[in-house]
């Protein structure tokens, strides 16, 4: 694939009428929902390739990969979390229209004929963040060894408990 740099808008129509693949990096602070959902850096590649299909819909082939640096809630410490993701995208302008997408196509809804690569790129990141994130090897702390005792101890409602019995 030919490295170019990506454009910072695009038209998926015409892009996939010429074929046209483009790649390269996607600078982190130009990721602000990324930022905000609480990856710290972010070291992105990304590669995207356009087409039309045999029944004349547009396909985007997106792979990203990269290093996100995540804080892991067990030790809330940073850990680098490698991200490898292909997606195949095809644009679409009413939600009806994703029932007639082939199952191996994500639909992905359009307001304009024009998109900005990087929003596609964070979307894609955002749906793969892990919704508590664990540097690898850490685990939850879990109680379920614990006395009744000890739970008592450390469970605010286990004196609830007792009042349910009573009715």
């Amino acid at each position: 694939m030919k490295k170019e740099r990506l454009p910072v808008r695009i038209e998926p129509q015409k892009f996939a009428q010429a074929r046209r693949e483009i790649s390269g990096q996607i600078d982190f602070d130009d990721m602000l929902r990324l930022r905000e959902s609480g990856v710290q850096n972010a070291e992105i590649l990304v590669e995207m390739a356009f087409a039309m299909d045999k029944e004349g819909l547009i396909v985007m082939d997106v792979q990203i990969n990269g290093t996100l640096t995540l804080i892991c809630q067990t030790t809330l410490k940073p850990f680098d979390l490698p991200i490898a993701i292909q997606s195949v995208l095809s644009p679409i302008y009413h939600e009806r229209e994703a029932e007639r997408l082939p199952s191996d196509y994500e639909p992905m809804l359009l307001h304009e004929d024009i998109i900005e690569p990087v929003h596609v790129v964070e979307d894609e990141l955002l749906l793969h963040l892990p919704v508590v994130p664990r540097a690898p090897g850490e685990r939850t702390i879990a109680h379920h060894n614990a006395s009744p005792a000890e739970e008592a101890k450390t469970n605010p409602f286990a004196v609830l408990k007792d009042l349910c019995k009573s009715d």
